[in-house]
């Protein structure tokens, strides 16, 4: 006699969240120190911070008239679209007040835009709000008081307007040879002012409410970018004090090496030598959160039938 042992068994909907995040790549562009007309060259370059690779994108060159492109920093939206202030003497633009839409997949400028700080003055920082709103701040040697200056796009990413935020008047600096980068948890912003070694919080709507949260241990810092996914206690994230994010900071002097900063002590610590790698000093860097993909996995009813004689 054959007995029929069916057994059914239903297994409800399953639904599993697999985290696919990706490795943080920071971008970042050097310049020439000269700066001139004729010999003015800059890098676009990214650093995937899994293997710490360094992938050079691009170097502007002279033109047929003698003259260079130079570009002072370097900011990332969060759809992917890449802004840069710099010089374009190719093109006819001016010291460091012209505004460029970057190729992300080859570093080349895709628009640029000559001229565009209604103050008329050079700008040294950019950042990312949204992906149709970039803040630079005016300045870049000793004597200027730094500017917080708006930027706005539209929708498919071509410059609209800028319009100037205010003076930032809570820095004693008297220049803005760093950086700004929107802090991850969305507090606010940071700006390394001076020379790069005096960092403030800066709230965009009201720019002369800025704070001065610490002076680090060095100065030079021409660069400033987030690693999200470092790992505290493996390398180079292996020493205390150690954070994720980790912020991370590029020294505009020929050692071109990033640095961690420490905002509580103050204190740096050397991460990653960029010598031999590019060929001029680290003029800006950026980056954002890679998106998390959310993977959804489906079980549906299983019918197992096992037959027994």
């Amino acid at each position: 006699m054959r007995k029929l042992l069916l057994i059914h068994s239903v297994v409800g909907m399953l639904l599993a969240l697999v985290s696919t995040a990706n490795a943080t790549i920071i971008w970042g562009v050097t310049g020439t120190a000269n700066m001139n007309q004729a010999s003015a060259r800059a890098e676009v370059f990214t650093i995937d911070t899994t293997t710490w690779t360094v992938t050079k994108l691009h170097t502007t060159t002279q033109n047929c008239c003698g003259k260079g492109r130079n570009y002072s920093d370097i900011a990332v939206t969060p759809s992917g679209r890449v802004y840069c202030v710099g010089s374009d003497y190719k093109g006819g633009g001016s010291y460091f007040k012209d505004f460029f839409q970057l190729d992300p997949a080859t570093g080349q400028v895709t628009n640029v835009w000559h001229g565009i700080n209604p103050r008329g003055e050079e700008m040294n920082a950019l950042t990312a709000l949204d992906d149709k709103t970039l803040l630079a701040v005016e300045g870049g040697y000793y004597g200027m008081q730094p500017y917080l200056i708006k930027i706005e796009l539209d929708d498919s990413g071509n410059f609209v307007q800028a319009t100037n935020l205010g003076r930032i008047d809570g820095c004693s600096a008297k220049s803005s040879g760093g950086d700004i980068v929107c802090k991850p948890d969305g507090s606010g912003f940071l700006a390394a002012l001076g020379n790069g070694d005096d960092f403030y919080q800066i709230d965009p709507q009201d720019p002369a409410s800025a704070s001065k949260l610490v002076t680090i241990d060095r100065s030079s810092i021409a660069g400033l970018a987030y690693d999200f996914d470092a790992v505290v206690g493996s390398s180079p994230y292996d020493f205390e004090g150690a954070v994720s994010p980790a912020l991370l900071g590029g020294v505009f002097t020929n050692e071109r090496a990033i640095y961690n900063i420490n905002l509580t002590t103050g204190i740096t610590t050397h991460v990653f030598d960029l010598s031999g790698q590019i060929k001029w000093n680290i003029f800006g860097l950026d980056s954002v959160p890679e998106p998390t993909t959310a993977l959804f996995l489906t079980l549906g009813a299983v019918i197992i039938r096992i037959k027994r004689k």
